[in-house]
């Protein structure tokens, strides 16, 4: 598919760099059915990883029954992990995607659990797929992935892409650029 520094589509042969990748990328991600945003064009909180109304449109979608008090304690559990290690950060965050989110509510003066279902595994088509390009986070300095791949409003897999036709683009280079994002 790829050839030297070009890509050849259906009519044209492109020269090849970070930008095209980023568009190619976008492209096959709205085939398979992804929703794609532009992240300079949103109008959000630049201090908010995640996408809360997406969150919780989603949330009350694959979430029978839930509650905006339990969809809105769900939110803040994920939006606040609250480990200092990363690895305990994604452990958490981890089995919270796999099993849900555990939410403690009263009824009929008894104590019960919601267990928040993240994403609906079992019928994949319920979830909100997003693919946003250029998405700026602000925590101590900007933060701008070049892909970011959303679910339900939470962002789970971060895409940097390199020229790699550019001799100075060293996979290096790519990992500092990851670090920083963590």
């Amino acid at each position: 598919m790829f050839c030297n520094d070009s890509y050849k589509g259906e009519e044209q042969l492109v020269s090849f760099n970070e930008n095209t990748l980023e568009q190619i990328l976008i492209e096959e991600l709205q085939e398979l059915g992804y929703d794609y945003l532009y992240g300079p064009d949103m109008e959000r909180d630049y201090h908010e990883v995640l996408l809360k109304d997406y969150f919780m449109d989603a949330m009350f979608l694959i979430n029978p029954g839930i509650t905006l008090e339990i969809v809105e304690e769900a939110f803040h559990v994920i939006q606040n992990l609250g480990f200092v290690k990363l690895e305990e950060q994604n452990a958490a965050f981890h089995k919270y995607l796999v099993e849900g989110v555990p939410i403690p509510y009263r009824k009929n003066d008894e104590n019960k659990t919601f267990q928040v279902k993240l994403i609906d595994f079992e019928h994949p088509k319920k979830n909100d797929f997003k693919v946003i390009n250029q998405y700026t986070v602000i925590e101590r300095k900007n933060k701008r992935p070049d892909l970011l791949i959303f679910i339900n409003g939470i962002p789970v897999v971060l895409f940097e892409l390199k020229n790699m036709v550019n001799e100075d683009t060293t996979i290096e280079n790519a990992y500092k650029q990851i670090r920083n994002y963590q």
